[in-house]
Order: structure tokens, then C-alpha cells, then sequence
């Protein structure tokens, strides 16, 4: 009889033992597991953060100097030089050529390029834009900036002035242009030049919006985006010609916009930032290091822009196959 006592107490003894044990091991598994999925969280919230940084952009030392740049979107750079004159970037032999100017051109400002890598200009004796036939064409008016997007949008900074702030304008044409012509890779590749022959003279004028301002650049649907002397940013309707005030979180100084539509701006500090059309929010995207006055957006939204002490740097440089001429 005490044989089977101290048998059933041995066995009682075991059974708690076994069920402790047990208990350890799943208190054991329940820690590792949470301690899993704590750090599981903890790298799915770090790639979350990650998402949400801006993508800081790197650029290239080119070896030019320059006091304006303009980028067409299909990678054309042309830029005005120190000298005042007009400088192409040839991607395939890695030099600036000297573009030709007419007699009555000795002195340019500023310089764009539309997405035809036509380029248009503000010199000391008005504007003027190249034809596919090399000629260079006299617009009417003067201005103090230019850009231009695609299908012809063409907006000036001039004509007359309110203190340090200049009219907005957009260029209006008589005539529609057909393509008769083509240009062979004399920057970059074999483009097709949708422009009137150098016979048909269009009649073309300008319309001025309620706006003054002294940057402007083109989306692609036609609207410009200005910067004025208050360093304040804009968007003008092409239709109606009202403009839109951004968020002026931002001291800008210059602007261009990508051929996606993407907007940045240069600031007072000489930083690039991005605006988010969203939340009406401007994001930084470069580094401390970058001294950016004047730039421009090509193909990808990828960023041209000159700095403070004139040099040009580029996120472009790489990014396209070499010229090949027929």
C-alpha cells in the first residue's frame, strides 16, 4: 500500500515538472516571438521612414562655367556662357559647342529649350529662337526671362515693370506649324523640328497675365510657373490667365519644371526643393553642399543647374546613349 503511494506521488511529482517545463518553453517561444515582431516592426517602420525621405539628389561637376542653363526634355543643355554667348552640351564628345549668332545678336541673358530641343533666347536686342534651318528667328518684345514647354507654350518675364517685378506673358501664334525638317544630332540626337519654313513668317503676339514676377518656366500642359522679387511661386493658368499662389514656406529664386510636370525651385540658401502639388508642401532633395542659383529639368525630372561661382552641374550627364550621326 505505501509502494503505491510514494508510486502516485513520484508520478504527480513528474506531471508538474513536465507541465512547468512546458510552460517555460512557450513563455520562452511567446518572447522570441514578440521580440520577432518587435523587430520586424521596428525594420517595416524604418523602410516606411525610408520611403517617405526625399530622394537627395547627386550631381556632376561639368567643365563649364555659366550664368544661365536651359534643358529641353528630350536632354538637350544649352547654356549662356561668361562671355555672354550660347553654349550646347555635345553628349558624345563631352565639350560645349559655340552655337553661331546672327549679326544683330552679340549679347545673351537667359536660354531655353523646348522639348524639340529648339532653343529660344533673351539677348541685348530681343528675343529670338533657332530654327530647324539654323537661322535664328526674331520673336516681338523683350524680356528678361524665357521658357518654354511643349507644343509651342512659350512664356516671357518682361515689357513693362512694377518695381523689381516685370510682366508675365505667353506667346500667341497666327499660324499651325507642320514639320518640315530635321536637325542631325547637332547636340545631342537626330530630332524632328516641328517649325513653320523660314518664308512663313508667323504673326505672333503677346497676351500678358495678372501677375508680374522675374523667373518663369512651362509645365506641359501650358501653364507657367513664376517666381516673383518677393521670392514667392505662382502657377498661371494658360486658359484663363489667373494665377494661383503656392506655399511660400519657400524663399525661391528660380524654377523650372521637369517634363512630368514636377516642379522645384531654387531658394535664397541656393537649395533645390520639390513641390508636392498634394499637400501644396515643398520638400528639400539636395545636400547642404549644393549652391544652386540658376537650373532646369530634363528628361526624368533630372536636374541642370548653375551655382553660385558659375560652375555647371549636372544628374543628367550619364543617363543617355551617345549621339550616333546618320
Amino acid at each position: 500500500m505505501k509502494l503505491i503511494k510514494r508510486l502516485s506521488i513520484l508520478v504527480l511529482l513528474i506531471s508538474l515538472s513536465f507541465i512547468i517545463s512546458k510552460n517555460h518553453k512557450m513563455e520562452d517561444s511567446n518572447k522570441t516571438n514578440k521580440l520577432m515582431d518587435q523587430k520586424e516592426g521596428i525594420q517595416s517602420f524604418v523602410h516606411m521612414e525610408e520611403k517617405t525621405k526625399p530622394r537627395i539628389v547627386t550631381f556632376t561637376k561639368m567643365d563649364f562655367r555659366g550664368i544661365d542653363v536651359g534643358c529641353g526634355s528630350e536632354g538637350d543643355i544649352c547654356a549662356v556662357g561668361l562671355d555672354y554667348q550660347l553654349y550646347c552640351y555635345n553628349f558624345y564628345l563631352d565639350t560645349w559647342d559655340l552655337m553661331p549668332l546672327n549679326d544683330e545678336i552679340t549679347r545673351v541673358t537667359r536660354v531655353d529649350v523646348d522639348d524639340f530641343g529648339r532653343i529660344y533666347i533673351i539677348a541685348d536686342c530681343g528675343i529670338f529662337t533657332l530654327d530647324c534651318y539654323d537661322k535664328w528667328v526674331k520673336l516681338p518684345g523683350t524680356g528678361v526671362d524665357i521658357g518654354v514647354g511643349v507644343n509651342f507654350d512659350v512664356w516671357k518675364i518682361g515689357g513693362e515693370s512694377i518695381g523689381k517685378n516685370w510682366g508675365v506673358w505667353k506667346l500667341f501664334c497666327e499660324c499651325t506649324c507642320e514639320c518640315k525638317c530635321e536637325r542631325y544630332c547637332l547636340r545631342f540626337r537626330k530630332i524632328k523640328y516641328n517649325v513653320c519654313e523660314p518664308i512663313v513668317r508667323r504673326r505672333c503676339y503677346w497676351f500678358r497675365a495678372d501677375l508680374y514676377g522675374v523667373n518663369v518656366d512651362v509645365f506641359p500642359n501650358g501653364d507657367a510657373a513664376v517666381v516673383n522679387y518677393d521670392h514667392k511661386v505662382f502657377i498661371v493658368d494658360s486658359v484663363t490667365m489667373l494665377a494661383k499662389k503656392l506655399n511660400d514656406s519657400v524663399k525661391a529664386v528660380d524654377v523650372t519644371v521637369g517634363n512630368d510636370g514636377i516642379l522645384y525651385v531654387t531658394d535664397i540658401f541656393n537649395h533645390i526643393h520639390k513641390y508636392i502639388p498634394s499637400n501644396n508642401t515643398w520638400v528639400k532633395v539636395t545636400e547642404a553642399t549644393v549652391d544652386a542659383f540658376r537650373l532646369c529639368a530634363g528628361p526624368y525630372n533630372l536636374i541642370t543647374y548653375v551655382g553660385k561661382f558659375s560652375w555647371i552641374y549636372t544628374s543628367t550627364r550619364y543617363n543617355y546613349l551617345p549621339c550616333i550621326e546618320p
